[in-house]
C-alpha cells in the first residue's frame, strides 16, 4: 500500500496558511501530527524587540504586535512569558542575524544567548535567517516624503518579515 507524503513538500516543515494538520504515515498505520497554529516571531534587539503573531486556525495572517521595550533580560523575559500565556503560543520563531557572508557576527551571538533564555519557557523555538528581512522592510518602514512616519514600527515590520518567511517556507 502506498501513502502520500506529508503535506508541505514532504519534509513536514512547510507551514502553509490555514494548514493545521499533516499526516505522517508509518507502515500501514498513520498518526496525525499537529502543526503549531499560534506562532510568535521575535526580532531581537538589545533594547527593542519586534513582535509579530499568527493564529493560523482563526485569523490566518500575520499581525504586528507592540514592540517590547526592555532595559534588562528580566523585563524581556517577563514580556515574552506574558505573550506566551495570553496568546497561547505553540512555537516561537526568532530571527538570527547572519552577516551577508553567511557567518555569525557579534549580534548573532547575542541572539543565541537570549534564545537559550527563552528556551527555558518550554516553547519550541526555530531560528530563521534574517539577513534580508531589514532590506525587505526598508521600503515599508521609510515611507516617502509627506507620509506619516510614526505609523510604521520598523521592529514589528522586521518580525513580520521573519514570520512570513517561516510560514511560506
Amino acid at each position: 500500500m502506498t501513502f502520500p507524503p506529508p503535506v508541505g513538500g514532504g519534509t513536514g516543515r512547510g507551514l502553509k496558511r490555514n494548514m493545521n494538520i499533516y499526516r505522517n504515515f508509518h507502515s500501514s498505520d498513520f498518526e496525525l501530527i499537529l502543526i503549531p497554529v499560534k506562532i510568535l516571531a521575535l526580532d531581537l534587539g538589545t533594547k527593542h524587540t519586534g513582535v509579530a503573531f499568527i493564529d493560523q486556525e482563526n485569523v490566518g495572517f500575520v499581525v504586528p504586535l507592540p514592540t517590547i521595550n526592555h532595559k534588562s533580560n528580566e523585563e524581556f523575559m517577563h514580556a515574552v512569558q506574558t505573550l506566551i500565556t495570553d496568546r497561547k503560543i505553540d512555537r516561537i520563531i526568532v530571527g538570527l542575524p547572519f552577516l551577508l557572508s553567511g557567518k555569525e557576527g557579534s549580534q548573532a551571538a547575542l541572539v543565541q544567548k537570549r534564545v537559550k533564555d527563552v528556551e527555558t519557557l518550554g516553547i519550541p523555538i526555530s531560528l530563521m535567517d534574517e539577513r534580508y528581512s531589514s532590506r525587505q522592510t526598508s521600503t515599508a518602514t521609510h515611507p516617502k516624503k509627506g507620509r506619516d512616519r510614526s505609523a510604521v514600527d520598523p521592529n514589528a515590520m522586521a518580525a513580520i518579515a521573519i514570520l512570513e518567511a517561516f510560514t511560506e517556507s
